[in-house]
C-alpha cells in the first residue's frame, strides 16, 4: 500500500512538474543569445536548409556548422522535424532530458547504496530539479541539460552489475559525451581521476571503458566533420578558440591576441567566483554540507572524494577551456548528492539539531530556484505574453524582408522572414567581416538601440526608426543579479533600411 501511494505520489510530481514547465516554457527566461546560436542550426536542418547557422560569430551562414555541440541541434533538429519549431516545443525536450536525468541520478544513488532511503532518494531528485543552476539548464534551449542527461547516464551505468550489456551502455553513454560537448569529458575524466585517487583500481574497468568510449566518440565527431569537409573550421573554433586555453595560446602567438596572459594572471579570482556563480545557492548549500560534515561518522572517504572533486571541477576546466555560469550545475550536483549521502548517513534521534539546522537552508535553495523561476513566469504573465510578440512581428515582418533579431523575438521573426541574422552573427576569428552580398541583403533591424551603431558598423547603410516593442523591466532589488532574467532593456526599436 506504501509502495502504491508512493508511486501514485511520484507519477502525479512529474506530471506536475510537466505541466507547470511547458506552461511556462514561454515566459521563464526569455529566448537568450546562447539559445539563438545552438537552435539555429537545428531549425535551419529540419527545415531542409542545411546544418548551417546564421547566429554563430565564427562562421558564414553558407558554411557547414562546426561547433564542439554538435549533438544537441542535431536531436533537436529531429524533435523539430516533428513536432515544429515554436519556442515551447523545443524547450519542452529539455524537460524530458531533465526527467531522464533524474531517473539516471535515482539510480545510481539507488545502486551504489549511496542512498539507502528511498525517500530521500526522491528528495535528493526533486531537490536537484528544484535548484537554480540546474533549473536553468533545463528551462532554456542550450546543451548544458543534454551533458547532464549523459552524466547521470554514465553515472547510473557505472553502478549496474557487471555484464555485457551495462560495459556496451558505459561505452554508449561516454562515446555520446564528446558529441555533446567537449566540457563534459573534462568533467567526467576529473571524476574518474579524483575516483582513482580515492578507490583506486576498484574503478580501472570502468574508467577503461569511459575511455575507450570517449575516444570513439572523438573520432567520430572529426569523421563527421572531415566528411562534411569542415574538419578545420571545427578544430578552430574549438581546440583554436579563444574559449580554451590551448586556444588563447595558439592566438598569442598567431593574432598576438594576449588574453592568455591576463587569464593566468587572474585565473586565482576566477577559479574562486566560478565556485559561487549562483551566490545565494552556492552558500545555502554549501553551508548545509558543512554542518552535515560535523559527525565523525560523515569525514569518510566518500565525502572527502565529493569534496576533491567539487573543488576539482572548476580549476581543471578552468584551465584547460572555461568553466562559465552554465557549467555550475555539474559541481553543484555533486555537491547535492554529497548532502543527501551525508543525511542518510545519520541517526535521524542522536543528530536532530544537526539535522534541523539543514532544513532551513535546503528548504530556502530550493525556493530560490525553480519555484521562484514559476513565481516570476505567472506574475509577468501579461508582459511576457507570446501574443504581444506574435502581433509584432506580423505587423512587421513580411516573407520577403531579411532581418538582424535580437535574440527575444528570434523565433517569432524565424518564421516569417526570408531569412534571420542574429546580432551575434560575424566578428569572430573565421567571420572577421560578413560578406557584402549578406550585408546588402539585411532589409530591417530589430535590436535595443544600444545594439544599433555595432550592427550599423556591420551592416553599413543608412537606417530608419520605423516601431518600438515595449516589456517593462521588473525590479527584484537585491535578488536583481540573481532572477534578472539577464535582460537589461525594455525596449526594442525597428529600424528599416532608408533607401
Amino acid at each position: 500500500m506504501n509502495t502504491n501511494c508512493g508511486s501514485i505520489i511520484t507519477v502525479f510530481l512529474i506530471v506536475i512538474f510537466l505541466l507547470l514547465n511547458i506552461t511556462t516554457a514561454t515566459l521563464y527566461p526569455e529566448p537568450w543569445v546562447d539559445e539563438v546560436l545552438y537552435i539555429d542550426p537545428a531549425i535551419n536542418l529540419a527545415e531542409g536548409n542545411g546544418f548551417n547557422s546564421s547566429a554563430w560569430p565564427s562562421q558564414s551562414k553558407d558554411e557547414f556548422w562546426s561547433s564542439n555541440s554538435p549533438l544537441y541541434p542535431i536531436l533537436e533538429a529531429a524533435w523539430i522535424k516533428v513536432f515544429g519549431s515554436e519556442l515551447i516545443i523545443t524547450r519542452v525536450l529539455s524537460y524530458i532530458f531533465a526527467l531522464f536525468s533524474s531517473i539516471f541520478i535515482y539510480l545510481g544513488l539507488k545502486n551504489y547504496n549511496l542512498v539507502r532511503s528511498e525517500t530521500l532518494r526522491k528528495t535528493c531528485i526533486i531537490f536537484l530539479l528544484m535548484l537554480f543552476p540546474v533549473a536553468y539548464a533545463y528551462r532554456i534551449g542550450r546543451p548544458d541539460i543534454l551533458c547532464l542527461l549523459l552524466a547521470s547516464s554514465t553515472f547510473a551505468a557505472t553502478s549496474f552489475p557487471s555484464s555485457r550489456l551495462r560495459n556496451a551502455l558505459l561505452i554508449f553513454s561516454s562515446l555520446l559525451a564528446p558529441l555533446a560537448n567537449l566540457s563534459l569529458v573534462f568533467f567526467i575524466l576529473t571524476i574518474v581521476c579524483v575516483g582513482f585517487l580515492f578507490f583506486g583500481r576498484k574503478i580501472l574497468k570502468d574508467a577503461t571503458l569511459i575511455v575507450v568510449g570517449f575516444s570513439l566518440g572523438i573520432f567520430l565527431m572529426l569523421g563527421f566533420y572531415w566528411f562534411n569537409d569542415s574538419l578545420y573550421r571545427f578544430l578552430m573554433i574549438s581546440v583554436g578558440s579563444g574559449h580554451t586555453l590551448l586556444g588563447q595560446v595558439a592566438q598569442y602567438i598567431v593574432f598576438d591576441d594576449a588574453r592568455v596572459i591576463t587569464k593566468l594572471k587572474e585565473f586565482p579570482m576566477i577559479y574562486l567566483n566560478s565556485l559561487f556563480w549562483w551566490p545565494y545557492t552556492t552558500l545555502l548549500i554549501t553551508v548545509t554540507y558543512l554542518l552535515l560534515l560535523i559527525p565523525k561518522i560523515n569525514r569518510n572517504k566518500i565525502n572527502y572524494f565529493i569534496i576533491v572533486s567539487v573543488l576539482s571541477t572548476p580549476l581543471v576546466l578552468g584551465l584547460l577551456g572555461k568553466y562559465t555560469w552554465h557549467y555550475s550545475w555539474m559541481h553543484i550536483s555533486v555537491l547535492s548528492i554529497g548532502i543527501f549521502y551525508s543525511i542518510d548517513q545519520l541517526d535521524w534521534q542522536k543528530k536532530t539539531i544537526i539535522l534541523r539546522s539543514c532544513v532551513v537552508p535546503l528548504v530556502l535553495s530550493a525556493l530560490i530556484g525553480w519555484p521562484l523561476m514559476m513565481g516570476i513566469a505567472f506574475s509577468e504573465w501579461d508582459e511576457r505574453s507570446q501574443e504581444s510578440i506574435e502581433q509584432f512581428a506580423e505587423k512587421h515582418i513580411s516573407s520577403n524582408d531579411t532581418v538582424v533579431i535580437d535574440p527575444y523575438v528570434y523565433f517569432e521573426v524565424k518564421k516569417r522572414a526570408k531569412g534571420v541574422y542574429g546580432t551575434s552573427y560575424g566578428g569572430g576569428h573565421g567571420l572577421r567581416e560578413i560578406p557584402e552580398e549578406q550585408r546588402r541583403s539585411i532589409s530591417k533591424m530589430i535590436i535595443k538601440e544600444n545594439d544599433f551603431i555595432r550592427m550599423q558598423s556591420k551592416y553599413n547603410g543608412q537606417w530608419k526608426v520605423t516601431d518600438h516593442f515595449y516589456i517593462e523591466l521588473k525590479d527584484y532589488g537585491w535578488l536583481q543579479y540573481r532572477f534578472g532574467d539577464f535582460r537589461n532593456w525594455d525596449t526594442l526599436v525597428v529600424y528599416e533600411r532608408d533607401q
